[in-house]
């Protein structure tokens, strides 16, 4: 989206749970201009984005640690068995795998590196 349309559109990342209508009266669109936009410029419609906003949230939520039940509330699911398999469509593993190699990576990371000598 350029110039105003974008502009238009700021308030949308703030929009986690709003519905179309009620973004579109919030920024003077209709929903089906603002359903166009969305199809036309990102080439989803606004429950996909959505969807992928929140799944985005959550990988920075599991990476620092939040278990799958707080991050699928905080990330504004309804209870954690949708967030799961929207999580899983999307990243193509659970949440709780996701964390936990992201754990295991931090901690790999954090180990000494062993130098052999040269001799």
């Amino acid at each position: 989206m350029c110039g105003p349309q974008r502009q238009a559109c700021r308030p949308c990342v703030d929009a986690d749970n709003a519905s179309p209508a009620e973004l579109g009266k919030s920024i003077g669109a209709s929903t089906r201009t603002l359903s166009r936009l969305f199809r036309n410029e990102l080439g989803m419609t606004f429950y996909e984005w959505r969807t992928q906003l929140r799944i985005y949230h959550a990988l920075v939520l599991l990476a620092g640690g939040h278990d799958t039940i707080q991050t699928a509330y905080a990330c504004g699911w309804a209870n954690p068995s949708s967030f799961i398999a929207a999580f899983t469509n999307i990243i193509g593993t659970t949440p709780g795998r996701y964390r936990t190699s992201r754990q295991t990576t931090a901690r790999a990371s954090q180990l000494p590196t062993v130098v052999k000598s040269s001799e």
